[in-house]
């Protein structure tokens, strides 16, 4: 309310006149707002992302084995050769089961032949990408081994095969898609002998994949994934037992490093294959695959001294033994009481 304050005027004559002259009171100014000293906890808020192709690189649909080569060594002549096998029922895309090297060595003379090799593996493999061989092996079958050595005795005119087999997500986790080049080491340092290329695509190129963020009572954050099949053929899909990884972020770029990770957490994973048949057109969810979820608590996100605030997120998600990046939504966290 505005108030008035007034003088009065005196003039001389018959009439004595009092008039008022009144000058206006500012109002005073509004009391700001209290600025809260932590953000509040969005309740119960979801966030949903479109259907989308997971972001990593696509190549093209090529066999397989590609190379075979030799290499003579005195009288022995060794063949090498790797391939991928155990793969999912014909026409259904998806990974091989293993892989195997082996190395031939074909005595050409006319004497009996010896080879040194070691104890616990014969064949030992080595993985380039491409044919780049500059950076070194992206994957090395070796493995410690303290075993003697053994004495191969290679009649003349006649063939002794050595074979290892490596789990196919092994080595495909360290490779990824893409065509790879094998080297396999031969026995007694007498170097090294070019075993073919292989390519391998992990079949994702027809998925698209939503996810699910939601912040359950300011406690807990729960991700999900979706994954559906918009080709015309069937996917075989391998996940791993963990379920998605998550990261979150500072900033809505998502640009590394992130503030968090969820696998920096301890978690007692099964050793088990999880697997999943997706038809033309159907979609996979948490509720067909448990492995598509992941519940985290906030007090876990904010653990190492980050402060409640807004946080942005991505999910990874292990298919076929290639990650795929996901984008998941953001969320306000608060530190929950002590």
């Amino acid at each position: 309310m505005n108030v008035r304050r007034c003088r009065p005027l005196h003039r001389t004559g018959l009439a004595i006149v009092a008039l008022l002259a009144c000058t206006p009171e500012p109002a005073p100014a509004p009391a700001p707002a209290p600025t809260p000293a932590e953000p509040v906890s969005e309740l119960e808020r979801e966030y949903i992302t479109d259907w989308a192709p997971g972001q990593f690189q696509l190549f093209p649909r090529v066999p397989i084995t590609e190379l075979v080569r030799e290499k003579q060594v005195g009288s022995i002549l060794y063949t090498a050769q790797v391939e991928f096998v155990g793969n999912p029922r014909r026409g259904t895309l998806g990974p091989p089961e293993r892989l195997i090297a082996r190395l031939s060595a074909t005595n050409t003379g006319r004497r009996l032949a010896h080879v040194i090799t070691t104890g616990c593996a014969p064949v030992r493999v080595f993985a380039y990408p491409r044919s780049d061989h500059s950076a070194g092996p992206t994957w090395d079958s070796h493995a410690p081994c303290d075993r003697p050595l053994v004495d191969i005795e290679i009649p003349a005119k006649t063939t002794h095969t050595s074979e290892i087999a490596r789990p196919a997500g092994d080595v495909l986790a360290a490779l990824g898609q893409g065509r790879h080049e094998f080297v396999i080491s031969l026995p007694e340092d007498a170097g090294s002998l070019d075993a073919g290329a292989l390519t391998y695509d992990a079949g994702l190129a027809d998925l698209r994949y939503r996810t699910t963020t939601t912040l359950e009572a300011g406690t807990t954050l729960a991700f999900a994934i979706s994954v559906r099949n918009d080709g015309t053929r069937p996917v075989h899909l391998v996940l791993g037992p963990c379920g998605p990884r998550m990261r979150a972020f500072s900033h809505g770029g998502r640009a590394e490093p992130a503030v968090f990770r969820s696998d920096d957490i301890d978690q007692d994973c099964p050793d088990i294959r999880v697997t999943a048949e997706l038809a033309p057109g159907a979609t996979l969810t948490p509720a067909d695959q448990p492995a598509l979820a992941l519940r985290i608590p906030v007090a876990h996100v904010l653990a190492d001294g980050l402060p409640s605030a807004r946080y942005y997120f991505t999910l990874q998600l292990v298919a076929n033994h290639i990650p795929v990046d996901l984008l998941a939504g953001e969320a306000v966290l608060v530190r929950p009481p002590a």
